[in-house]
């Protein structure tokens, strides 16, 4: 049987994959998935990585999310923490510590990565609180599904 000469085949000498010609690679369209990294610096501005960033963002008030924690981590700096989200109602969540390398890029994060809300939420009174400061008249729209 004859061999096609641009297929692989382990004797060839050549491995699949691109073509090795010197020229630039062309540039990726607009329509493409977003790379890891690109993901994490949307996201950076939310995540607070480490012990003592965590302990700091639950004294400064700042509205926070979810705290994630490395699976059987309960012992020393880790405890006020863990009470303070306690006293706050923040979610803990208990993960693998790979887990955790993935969501801050491998980085430095001691065991605990705490997740702070984007943007802080409103409650209904604050709603009515503040048209009610405006002098406007508050209208609520509710689907129904």
């Amino acid at each position: 049987m004859a061999e096609q000469k641009d297929r692989y085949s382990p004797h060839s000498g050549r491995r699949p994959g691109p073509r090795r010609t010197g020229e630039a690679e062309p540039e990726r369209s607009e329509g493409r998935k977003q790379t890891f990294e690109e993901r994490k610096n949307e996201t950076d501005e939310s995540l607070i990585v480490g012990r003592n960033a965590a302990a700091e963002a639950l004294k400064s008030g700042r509205p926070l999310h979810t705290l994630y924690v490395k699976k059987g981590e309960k012992t020393g700096a880790i405890l006020p923490i863990l009470a303070a989200c306690r006293e706050k109602n923040v979610p803990v969540k208990e993960v693998d510590a790979k887990k955790l390398d993935f969501m801050c890029g491998h980085g430095n994060h001691q065991g605990v990565i705490l997740v702070a809300a984007v943007k802080d939420y409103a409650t209904v009174e604050d709603i009515f609180a503040k048209a009610e400061e405006k002098g406007e008249e508050l209208q609520i729209v509710v689907p129904v599904v």
